[in-house]
C-alpha cells in the first residue's frame, strides 16, 4: 500500500505543482479559509499491533491476538490549525490522539520467546502510545474554491509496553521510549458549497539508516459544515500505519531498544469544530 500511495503522490505533486504559476495572490478579506481552527471529538478506531523487542526477539508478535488486547477502541482526538501570512498561505498543523489499552488473558499456546511464554499462562499487557503531530506546510495553489499545500512535518509516538505474569508479577517485557519519525506532508482543501468544505491529507515517509528502519503513511479524508458562525462539526476517516525497526548500536534518536513495533490502525472521528 506504501509503494502504491508513492507512485500515485509522485506524478499528482509534480502536476499540481505545474500548476502554481496560476495561483494569484487574494487579500485577506476574499479568503474562505479560516486563520483559527480547532477541532475535537471522538475517534471509533480498529487497532493492529505487532511487536518484537527484549526477551520477544526474532518473534513478531501480534498484540492483540497474542496478549488479549482490544482491537477496536473510543479515543479522544484534538486538532488545531493556523494560517498566517496576508493571504495565509503559511499554515501550522497540530494533532494529539491517545491509544492507551489493558488487558488480561490467559495464553492458548506456548509463545516461542525467550524464555518461552508457556501456554496456560496468565498474561497482564499494558500497551500504549500517544501520536503528536506538527507540520508546517506552504499554499502552492489557492483561490477562493481550493487550497493546496505541501510541507514537511514530524510525527512524535511516545510508547510503553509491559507484558508480566498476572500471578507472579514477573515481567516479560517492558519498553518504555519516544519514537520521532519525520514526513513530506500533501494536503488539500475544497469549498464544495457555501459552509461545505471538503478536506485531504496524505503524510508519508521511509527511512532507512545505518541500522535504523521507520516508515510512516497517514491519509485522511473529511466533510465538514460550519453551521454557525466560529462553531461546525466535520466527519472523518483516517487511516494510519507506522513501523520503527532498530538493531543493537542504532543511534536514531529516541531509539533505545533492539526490535521493531509495528502500529496499524484506522477509523471514522466525528467532531465539533471551532474557527475563526
Amino acid at each position: 500500500m506504501r509503494s502504491a500511495v508513492k507512485i500515485i503522490l509522485i506524478p499528482v505533486i509534480l502536476a499540481i505543482l505545474s500548476q502554481s504559476v496560476l495561483a494569484e495572490q487574494k487579500n485577506e478579506a476574499d479568503q474562505p479559509w479560516e486563520r483559527f481552527v480547532f477541532n475535537f471529538g471522538g475517534f471509533i478506531t480498529t487497532l493492529s499491533s505487532s511487536v518484537r523487542v527484549g526477551t520477544f526477539v526474532g518473534l513478531d508478535v501480534d498484540i492483540e491476538n497474542a496478549l488479549g488486547l482490544d482491537d477496536s477502541m473510543s479515543v479522544f482526538r484534538a486538532d488545531a490549525l493556523y494560517r498566517f501570512g496576508k493571504t495565509r498561505r503559511h499554515r501550522l498543523d497540530f494533532s494529539w490522539a491517545a491509544y492507551h489499552r489493558s488487558g488480561n488473558t490467559t495464553t492458548q499456546q506456548e509463545i516461542p520467546t525467550n524464555p518461552p511464554i508457556p501456554a496456560g499462562t496468565g498474561i497482564e499487557t499494558k500497551f500504549d502510545y500517544d501520536i503528536i503531530q506538527l507540520k508546517y506546510s506552504y499554499s502552492f495553489f489557492q483561490d477562493d474554491r481550493m487550497d493546496l499545500g505541501i510541507g514537511l512535518g514530524l510525527y512524535g509516538m511516545p510508547i510503553e509496553i509491559e507484558v508480566r505474569n498476572s500471578n507472579t508479577k514477573e515481567q516479560f517485557l517492558s519498553e518504555d521510549f519516544i519514537a520521532p519519525l519525520p514526513v513530506f506532508a500533501l494536503r488539500g482543501d475544497f469549498l464544495i458549497i457555501p459552509k461545505l468544505y471538503f478536506k485531504l491529507s496524505i503524510d508519508t515517509f521511509y527511512i532507512e539508516i545505518d541500522k535504523f528502519t521507520g516508515d510512516i503513511t497517514d491519509a485522511r479524508l473529511a466533510l465538514e459544515y460550519n453551521i454557525w458562525e466560529h462553531l461546525g462539526v466535520g466527519l472523518a476517516y483516517d487511516s494510519f500505519d507506522a513501523s520503527v525497526k532498530a538493531e543493537e548500536g542504532t543511534d536514531w534518536p529516541g531509539i533505545d531498544f533492539i526490535g521493531r513495533i509495528g502500529v496499524e490502525y484506522s477509523g471514522l472521528m466525528l467532531y465539533a469544530k471551532l474557527y475563526f
